[in-house]
Parts: C-alpha cells; structure tokens; sequence
C-alpha cells in the first residue's frame, strides 16, 4: 500500500513535468532559522511530500545570457507546484488536510539575513533522503546535483518516509567556492556557510529585496537599463542571474552525447 502510494505521488509529479518526490515524517524535519516547523502550518502535520523538478543543464550553464535560466527556474517551480498541489488534493480527497506550500514566493524579509520562505524545502528534502547538503548551501541530489527546483505538501496523513541518505553527495571538490564572483563562500563556517548578502547583491539585479541600500545603488550603476530589467522583474518574477555555483558543480551533470 505504501509502495502505491509513493508511486502514485511520483506518476503525479512527472505527469506535471516535476522527476522526484521524497516523503519525510514532520517532526523529524530539521528546524531552519527562523524556525518553520511543519505544525506552525498544519497542527496535526504527520508528514511532508517534498517534489523535486531539474533544471536544464544548457540554461543554467550559460552564465552570459542568464535569461533563459530565469525562465527555466519559472517552468521548473510551477512544474513542483503544479504537481504538489495534485498531491495535496488527492491526499485531501483520501479525507486527510493538508496544504501545499509553494516553491518561491511569498517570503518574509529579515533584513541583515535576508529573506525566508514559508517551509524550508531544503532541509525537508534532506530529510526524506532526496540528497545532502552542498558546500554551495544547496540541496545536492545524485540525480542532478545542485540544478532543481522544489516544493512541498504537508499532511495529516501518516506516511512511510524515506530513509535520509547515509553518503554525502557533494564532493567536496570546492569549484563553487573557487568560481564564486563575489566570494561568498570563501570564508563559510558550518552554520552559516555563505554570507546572504554578498550572494544576493550578485544574485538578483536590480530588484534586491532585503538589500542594503549601497547594494541597491551599486546594482543600478552596474546592470545595463536596470529599469527595464525591474519592469521584467515586476512582470514576470523573482529574477536571479548568476547559477554559477549550480553549473560547475560535477554532481548529477549531463554528459553530452557524441
């Protein structure tokens, strides 16, 4: 039955365009900071689906034209959130609440450590053993290392969960501290392995939420007709142009076929 079950959750995702889908217990899911434990959302949460979706290795790739990267990550979370919103409602049809949060936005702003969202996917994910954590901060699956996108359903039903993975599946090779254009992770501690602003002040031009304003303004001087790029912003979403740390990074890349 439980078998069944997860086949099902996962013949939902890929039918919505998403490939994995974990399944960890609620209350074994690691507290992020803030804290954003399951049952502040739902007060009889069990369990946690988290649905992953890849990224395109040539989108991600080419950091000279990062446009197409915005567009891939917008495909790739409304893929999870389309597939996790499947799921939440089969599970509420099965006579179980439960709620699906959302990959990106809304977040909450937390000034000198930037922004948040509503449920940590990442540590969720860790827990239902879709992969580990990264040098780069970032969930790394041996399917497609650091490149996806993720979102999750948080359920009064009790579910088999995933065992977490035992082997890390980040090298270690530090190609990402090594290309990283502001030096983030250069001087990374374990519980605070990148510095958020710096990353951010590259990360998104122009419209730096949570940025101080020195950011803002080195960002306007520096990004060519920033005002159209936060009309595009504005228009289409939460811009990023920098995937760097995601495409050097050896774990789950693509070979190319000769």
């Amino acid at each position: 039955m439980a078998e069944k079950r997860k086949d099902k959750f996962l013949e939902i995702a890929r039918n919505a365009g998403a490939d994995l889908v974990g399944i960890a217990r609620a209350d074994e899911i690691p507290l992020s900071y803030p804290p954003r434990p399951a049952k502040d959302i739902l007060p009889f949460a069990k369990s946690v689906v988290v649905v992953l979706a890849r990224q395109l290795h040539g989108a991600i790739s080419n950091h000279q034209r990062y446009k197409p990267a915005i567009k891939d990550i917008l495909m790739a979370y409304s893929f999870v959130d389309n597939a996790a919103a499947r799921i939440a409602r089969l599970l509420e049809g099965e006579g179980f609440e439960s709620v699906h949060i959302p990959s990106t936005m809304p977040v909450e702003f937390l000034g000198g450590r930037n922004f948040v969202g509503e449920f940590p996917h990442r540590n969720a994910a860790l827990a239902s053993g879709l992969g580990t954590r990264g040098r780069n901060n970032l969930l790394i699956t041996p399917e497609f290392g650091p490149r996806h996108r993720m979102a999750s359903v948080i359920t009064s039903a009790e579910l088999d969960p995933d065992a977490p993975l035992k082997d890390e599946v980040c090298t270690h090779c530090d190609k990402c501290v090594e290309v990283c254009p502001v030096g983030a992770f250069a001087e990374g501690v374990a519980d605070r392995p990148v510095e958020t602003l710096k990353c951010r002040s590259y990360l998104t031009r122009p419209l730096l939420g949570g940025m101080k304003v020195r950011h803002l303004v080195r960002s306007m001087f520096t990004t060519k007709d920033w005002i159209g790029e936060v009309v595009q912003t504005l228009m289409l979403g939460y811009h990023s142009n920098c995937h760097l740390c995601m495409a050097v990074c050896p774990v789950g890349k693509l070979k190319p076929r000769k």
